[in-house]
């Protein structure tokens, strides 16, 4: 992190991403911080700590710039890193755990990958529920004065929030 810090690469991703088309929204954010923490995820094998420590950072100047609440920007990201990432079987260690710890059992047969990576329901519907949120802006709230939860971001004096 401190490379990262330090060679100005975490900035120069933030204000790639801001500057984008996807930061032109609050949605465009939201969906850019799923794809940011989502890819961040998937290059760490699944290690949630790791891509959560790396892109966090990101992720709350991120939804700071377009006036997200931290609740919101907070959930995005530990959820995304949770969600769907966590399921795909040729990059997640756990998958790879789970699989390698049912072998060399007479009384069971060993599991494969993806039965595995199937019987990971919660992390797939974690993943639709959060799009769904995203696309329809449920549960979306914004940063009000004194840090208070808000719905509407007309509602925070002095803040340029990018709608």
């Amino acid at each position: 992190m401190g490379v990262l810090n330090g060679a100005g690469v975490l900035e120069k991703v933030t204000n790639g991403i801001l500057n984008s088309k996807m930061g032109k929204s609050v949605r465009g954010a939201e969906f850019a911080m799923m794809l940011g923490i989502s890819f961040t995820t998937l290059i760490f094998g699944g290690v949630t700590s790791a891509s959560m420590t790396t892109f966090g950072k990101v992720q709350n100047e991120i939804g700071k710039r377009v006036g997200l609440h931290p609740y919101r920007r907070a959930n995005l990201l530990d959820g995304f890193a949770n969600a769907i990432v966590l399921v795909v079987p040729f990059l997640s260690v756990f998958v790879f755990l789970g699989a390698l710890l049912s072998e060399g059992y007479d009384f069971i047969p060993p599991l494969s990958l993806t039965q595995v990576s199937s019987g990971m329901i919660y992390c797939m519907v974690l993943f639709l529920v959060l799009l769904f949120s995203i696309i329809t802006g449920w549960g979306r709230q914004f940063e009000g004065s004194e840090g208070k939860a808000v719905r509407n971001p007309q509602e925070q004096p002095n803040q340029s929030a990018v709608m």
